[in-house]
């Protein structure tokens, strides 16, 4: 086997944002994991100090919340404000209740503290456009709105700055809540989703939802480029039944994904 040595020669800068991480009201992920006021490890927020060290020390760039498949019941407005004020709900995904304890504020507060960049996905699958608009204009408005003024109300005078918002989660998937496996359907909604959001803030950045099938994506990136900043594959590589070498399989399927799906951004 003969290995090849290129001295000198570079392939340009890789964004570090691909190292981002997400959070989401799963199992212990949010409540028990890094949320956990009655831990004796928890600060003044209610945030677990060792977990939060941790995640200082692995420093993802990005972090992403609340989900993930939990974003198709998620209401923001049922998480802002005082605790005592908030709302719970049935967690329709993953069982028992949706504990709003931890919500938007907390989300910038838990990003800030181990210095990654906020990243928020909307409820396309029960939400509205307009309460898409008006996450965006809580975090972020700078005026005298309903929003703007409502965060400030809620102890938060400066704006939150979320630059990152996804639109949908894996929208294709026909089990998951919502009508959006249509395709036509997603960008048809899609693109009503970014209008009410970059009215309210034209300098946010938005990631639409891409998958393993690449007549999704080429329906998606036709009718969205015009609009939208990034485009999120979302792709699972694992054993699936194949053996030990299932895991490789994976990965040589989602490099040339990644390959088809750049050339579709090219075009």
């Amino acid at each position: 086997m003969a290995i090849d040595l290129h001295f000198g020669e570079t392939a340009g800068r890789i964004s570090e944002n691909i190292y981002g991480q997400f959070i989401e009201h799963i199992l212990t992920c949010i409540n028990g994991g890094v949320y956990d006021p009655e831990s004796k490890f928890a600060d003044e927020n209610g945030m677990r100090k060792d977990v939060l060290a941790h995640l200082g020390k692995m420093a993802p760039p990005v972090m992403r919340f609340p989900g993930g498949t939990i974003m198709c019941v998620y209401h923001f407005e049922d998480a802002i404000g005082p605790k005592e004020q908030r709302i719970n709900r049935k967690n329709l995904i993953w069982g028992g209740e949706l504990d709003p304890s931890f919500g938007t504020a907390e989300f910038i507060t838990f990003c800030r503290k181990i210095g990654a960049e906020p990243m928020i996905c909307v409820n396309m699958a029960s939400g509205t456009p307009e309460e898409a608009g008006n996450w965006v204009d809580y975090c972020n408005g700078t005026g005298k709105s309903h929003y703007a003024e409502l965060r400030r109300k809620h102890g938060y005078n400066e704006p939150f700055g979320v630059k990152y918002w996804c639109i949908g989660n894996e929208s294709y998937a026909e089990p998951d809540i919502g009508i959006h496996h249509n395709v036509d359907l997603y960008i048809r909604d899609a693109m009503e989703f970014i209008k009410f959001m970059k009215l309210n803030d034209k300098s946010i950045k938005t990631v639409v939802v891409g998958s393993d099938d690449m007549v999704w994506n080429k329906r998606v990136l036709d009718a969205l480029h015009r609009v939208t900043d990034y485009f999120s594959i979302h792709h699972y590589s694992g054993e699936n039944g194949n053996g030990i070498y299932g895991p490789f399989d994976g990965e040589k399927k989602l490099k040339a994904l990644l390959e088809e799906v750049s050339d579709l951004i090219d075009t």
